[in-house]
């Protein structure tokens, strides 16, 4: 009997929370250890915050440090104090969500690669370009599509896919602004991929994880084609979709050159 492959998941709405858990926690670790400076925390706290807390105790780093080394209580509250806020930093949730998958999906003979916002730009011409030839060629002109996310290749480094990413939250359901603003882009994204891009033989994927269901089931039904280049999926689905792909056999179409299923038999 053939075990099914343990996933990646995270539960959508409290991303931000376990994130922030785990800030909280990797300082109050270090801290708790012994430092000296702020050096060996300095990526995960708001500098700002430390200083205002110097300021108000009248210390130096090196006596408010020496405090919480091998107490457990005073580390953790400092922690706290200082842990930078997760929900100011939305790239992270990014980066977490990719390399989560990634740590999965290895496995079945591709990787997922984090891309820069200077790395690619679509242009209106159906190429790429580095953001910096991007301005230079285009200039101020306006461009719907954002930069691409990550990349997903192949076993010998060959390119699969280019995908965006977004993490939305609708509080209470309602997209408006930001949100309805995200849900507009993956659009362009999409179009872009399936009208423009001169790379035919990729998939253009919108990774959106979002608790707005309504919203992110119009866009998967406007465009999504598993068996085609144009996917919309949640982290979860991605991985069942390349998984599956990374434990079939494959053949390319000579007529669109996008991989079609077969299963091993």
């Amino acid at each position: 009997m053939k075990l099914r492959p343990v996933l990646f998941e995270f539960d959508i709405p409290n991303l931000r929370s376990a994130r922030q858990n785990e800030t909280w926690k990797t300082v109050a670790t270090i801290l708790e250890k012994g430092i000296l400076d702020r050096e060996p925390i300095k990526e995960y706290i708001n500098e700002t915050a430390l200083q205002r807390h110097l300021e108000f105790h009248e210390c130096g780093e090196r006596d408010l440090f020496m405090n919480c080394q091998g107490n457990s209580a005073v580390s953790k509250m400092l922690a706290v104090v200082l842990g930078k806020s997760s929900s100011k930093q939305g790239g992270k949730d990014e980066i977490f969500t990719l390399n989560g998958i990634d740590q999965v999906v290895k496995n079945y003979g591709f990787k997922i690669e984090c891309l820069p916002n200077s790395s690619l730009r679509p242009a209106m011409d159906g190429k790429t370009y580095p953001k910096a030839l991007y301005n230079k060629k285009f200039g101020n002109t306006i461009n719907d599509v954002k930069t691409i996310d990550f990349e997903v290749k192949k076993s010998g480094n060959k390119l699969f896919a280019w995908g965006s990413h977004k993490y939305c939250l609708g509080h209470d359901k309602k997209a408006g602004g930001h949100q309805g603003n995200v849900f507009q882009e993956e659009k362009k994204w999409l179009e872009w991929g399936r009208d423009i891009s001169i790379r035919k033989d990729l998939v253009y994927i919108a990774l959106v994880d979002t608790d707005l269901e309504k919203e992110y089931n119009m866009l998967k039904e406007e465009f999504d084609d598993p068996q085609g280049n144009l996917w919309v999926v949640n982290h979860k689905s991605l991985q069942e979709r390349l998984i599956s792909i990374g434990t079939k056999s494959v053949y390319s179409t000579p007529h669109t050159g996008i991989e079609k299923l077969i299963y091993a038999k």
